[in-house]
C-alpha cells in the first residue's frame, strides 16, 4: 500500500513537472507488478497505461508458495486479500490500458484473462475512455 502510493506520487510528479501527460508504468516480477497495479488503481490521471511482467495471478499464490514476510514483505498488506485479489485490483485500472503478456501464457490458471472483455467494454474503437 505504501509503495503503491509512493509510485503514484512519482507518476504525478513526472506528469506535472515534465508536462508530458500520463506516464506508462512498467513493472517486472510478482512484487513490483502488485505495487504497480495498486499505484495505477490509486492514480488514474498520472498513470495512463500499465504493463506487468510475471505478475501474481492471485494473491493466494503467496500462501500457496508458502512465502514469508521476510521473503516478500511488500505482498503482505494487511487486509488486502480479504477485500481484493489481483482480478479486482486489475479491474480498477480500467479503462486505461493494461498489458500482462506473461499472464496469457498461464491461461489455465489465469483469472485475469476474462478481464480483457471488461477493458474493451470501457474503451471506444480508438482505445480512448468512453
Amino acid at each position: 500500500g505504501v509503495q503503491g502510493a509512493q509510485i503514484a506520487a512519482v507518476a504525478r510528479w513526472l506528469a506535472e513537472s515534465r508536462k508530458a501527460g500520463p506516464v506508462r508504468l512498467v513493472a517486472v516480477g510478482p512484487s513490483s507488478s502488485l505495487i504497480g497495479v495498486v499505484a495505477a488503481a490509486l492514480e488514474e490521471n498520472a498513470i495512463g497505461a500499465v504493463q506487468i511482467h510475471q505478475p501474481l495471478i492471485s494473491l493466494k499464490e503467496i500462501i500457496e508458495q508458502n512465502r514469508s514476510v521476510e521473503q516478500s514483505p511488500e505482498c503482505f498488506c494487511f487486509g488486502l486479500l480479504e477485500w481484493f485479489d489481483m482480478k479486482q485490483l486489475v479491474a480498477m485500472v480500467a479503462p486505461r490500458q493494461l498489458d500482462a503478456p506473461d499472464a496469457q501464457q498461464r491461461a489455465a490458471k489465469n483469472d485475469l484473462v476474462d478481464l480483457e472483455a471488461f477493458f474493451d467494454l470501457l474503451q471506444d474503437d480508438d482505445g480512448e475512455k468512453k
